[in-house]
């Protein structure tokens, strides 16, 4: 019985061994499926478990039929059998968990290696954020600095605030150019820089006016269109080499600065020492600071500009208020000597006494006429309303004028006056013949006032060129007078200003003449220059254009002579509604045999000559006065269809004195225009040319 039940084990443990093996073959691949995906060693030894599987079953069955037959101890062998199954269980699992444990060794080096790359790219993330953070900080600093800077350490602040942004991308200069134009072509230049350990370039030929199409082409299209130049300076153009090479820049960043949505200029970062291209990030950040240091720039220059402006609008404040003060005295000077020289005149009856008042009077009265007259100009000048005549005249006339009446001056405190004029100095010219004089008559006065007693006066005048429709000419007035003094020099041909403040007093004058005769002759496409030394004497050129002037249009007016003058049989019709005034015209007029009726408005002057037209020979016109001014009359007596109506000679005489004047005068049917106060001299050369 015990023989049946140890081969029924010996069998069964056989089968078991075999159906084990199998099994555990099918749990290997399940687990290896399952924690590993691929077990090598299952994988290998699949056909050495099927020859285990026989060799398990062959044996069992082999030792079942010793134990059968007797031929074998059952208990003996089944303790074996036990072992040998044990043993084999055994290989297999210490197998299949070295093959487990190095499968989950070599997946846990995969994990670790995976988490050390995983780190290494949040670290370089972090520090990303960190490198962007330090950039942001200072961006902020700059922008923090810019604001608080005053306009005096503006300039400072500024180039700490370049180091600043320069040094949180670790840039070796940083700089700022502006654009500006030559004709149609753009250029841009460098404004300012801040660099270390690089040699500068502020000021050099580099970075001055550098045509944008010419040494780096692209960059303008490139900027109008908002974009950058960002990269290796190996990697760009031939042309943009050329210019950045020189500077030692191997890397570079630029980006373009706007201001009102224009194309202001640009700014810039360089690298030196190595080569690399930014970021985005670092460019995005950079172009915002770089927007915020050029707008600061801007408003900088503004605010200097405001600061400029006001300083002027004060210092022309002061000016004119010195003048107004300085015209007060002027003005009330000669008015104080006529109402003087009037008295003492009343209570003489010496004729020749009387005379001579009347003479000083006259000299006086002159002086008061040409301060109003500086005043005048200057006003119009200041107004843009001055304007230059074209008329032919004779040069040399001319400075024989200015000579007789300068003359006069230079004997009274008997200088010596010399006129030198040139060989190919032409006699004939077309410009304004009364502004020429003026500018001449400002210097020489200036001459003989700052020139002491027996001093010397010298006038040169030279033709410097010709072209076929005109003359360059230059004239030379030079004295060895006070002199002006360098820092002087440069406010003399400012409005309302003198060489010293002291010279008003000891001299007098608007301190307006040099002022009104630059502006002159800058009209006529020229101007004036002054070389001076303290003590020495002084020396004025003036350069002007003239034109050429034909022979036939050079015919100068016949001049009349005052003791053959006459208006014997002329009959005149005076508008005047000013009662001195009217006496006095009236009297200039019947003392030289005119006829004379009058009106105090321009519709009695109407009425007057509607009555009896062909009465009157002339018509004395004044433009401001009450009912009806002077436009008005004279356009309607133009338009009545009277006999003579439209050919009967009428003149204005007026205190509307400017070029204006004259052509709203001629333009309302008028024939001719006298000037108040009224010249003696002019008013009968104007009535000797009309009535002859």
């Amino acid at each position: 019985m015990l023989r049946y039940v140890c081969a029924t084990v010996v069998i069964g443990g056989g089968l078991l061994m075999a159906f084990t093996t199998y099994k555990f073959n099918y749990i290997f691949k399940w687990a290896d499926e399952y924690l590993t995906n691929s077990h090598p060693y299952l994988k290998r030894n699949k056909n050495l478990i099927l020859i285990v599987q026989c060799f398990f079953i062959l044996g069992f069955a082999i030792g079942a039929t010793d134990i059968l037959t007797g031929k074998a101890d059952p208990i003996r062998y089944f303790v074996g059998v036990v072992f040998v199954i044990a043993a084999c269980f055994a290989f297999f699992l210490m197998r299949y968990i070295e093959q487990l444990t190095s499968a989950l060794q070599e997946q846990g080096d995969e994990v670790i290696i995976q988490n050390k790359n995983l780190q290494l790219q949040v670290k370089q993330q972090v520090g990303e954020v960190m490198y962007h953070d330090q950039m942001l900080q200072a961006s902020n600093e700059v922008a923090s600095l810019l604001l608080a800077s005053s306009v005096e350490e503006f300039d400072r602040v500024l180039h700490e605030c370049m180091g600043v942004l320069a040094g949180s991308v670790d840039a070796d200069r940083m700089y700022i150019w502006k654009n500006h134009k030559k004709g149609d072509k753009l250029y841009c230049t460098q404004i300012i820089e801040w660099s270390e350990l690089v040699e500068p370039q502020q000021d050099k030929d580099l970075v001055i006016d550098i045509p944008y199409d010419e040494n780096i082409p692209g960059w303008e299209e490139a900027f109008t269109n908002g974009r950058s130049v960002n990269g290796l300076v190996r990697n760009l153009s031939l042309a943009e080499q050329a210019q950045l090479s020189p500077q030692g820049i191997l890397s570079i960043l630029v980006v373009p600065v706007y201001y009102k949505n224009e194309f202001w200029g640009f700014i810039g970062f360089d690298d030196c020492h190595s080569e690399r291209e930014f970021s985005q990030a670092q460019e995005g950040i950079l172009r915002t600071a770089g927007v915020l240091i050029a707008t600061a720039l801007l408003r900088n220059e503004m605010t200097v500009e405001l600061i400029r402006a006001q300083e002027d609008a004060l210092a022309g404040t002061e000016a004119k208020s010195r003048f107004l003060a300085s015209m007060s005295h002027e003005i009330r000077t000669p008015i104080n000597a006529i109402t003087g020289m009037v008295a003492i005149a009343k209570d003489t009856e010496e004729k020749e006494k009387i005379y001579d008042y009347l003479e000083k009077i006259d000299g006086v009265t002159r002086q008061l006429l040409g301060i109003i007259n500086d005043i005048l100009d200057m006003s119009k000048i200041e107004a843009g309303k001055m304007h230059l005549a074209s008329e032919v005249f004779d040069l040399y006339d001319l400075l024989d004028n200015v000579k007789n009446i300068i003359g006069v001056r230079t004997e009274e405190k008997n200088q010596e006056l010399q006129i030198h004029l040139g060989e190919n100095v032409p006699r004939l010219v077309e410009g304004d013949e009364l502004r020429l004089t003026q500018i001449l008559l400002n210097l020489l006065s200036n001459a003989t006032k700052f020139t002491p007693e027996e001093g010397k006066i010298e006038v040169k005048i030279d033709c410097l060129g010709a072209d076929a429709d005109s003359f360059d000419l230059r004239f030379l007035v030079k004295d060895n007078g006070i002199g002006i003094s360098k820092a002087q020099q440069a406010v003399v041909f400012k409005s309302f200003e003198q060489a010293e403040k002291s010279t008003a007093r000891e001299y007098g004058g608007t301190g307006l003449g040099l002022v009104i005769s630059k502006h002159i002759a800058e009209m006529m496409n020229g101007g004036i220059t002054l070389e001076s030394e303290l003590g020495k004497g002084s020396s004025f050129t003036v350069d002007i254009k003239v034109k050429r002037a034909s022979a036939i249009a050079s015919n100068k007016h016949e001049e009349y002579e005052e003791s053959s003058f006459s208006l014997e049989g002329k009959f005149v019709l005076l508008a005047e509604d000013i009662e001195i005034n009217r006496e006095i015209v009236i009297t200039l007029l019947t003392r030289k045999g005119a006829k004379v009726h009058w009106g105090a408005n321009g519709e009695e002057i109407l009425t007057l000559f509607q009555k009896d037209p062909d009465l009157y020979d002339l018509i004395l016109m004044d433009i401001q006065m009450p009912v009806m001014d002077g436009y008005e009359a004279t356009e309607k007596i133009r338009s009545s269809g009277l006999e003579r109506a439209e050919t009967i000679p009428i003149i204005a005489m007026t205190a509307n004195a400017f070029a204006e004047d004259v052509k709203k005068c001629l333009a309302a049917g008028m024939n001719g225009h006298i000037p108040k106060p009224v010249d003696v001299k002019v008013l009968y050369q104007t009535l000797f040319e009309i009535l002859r």
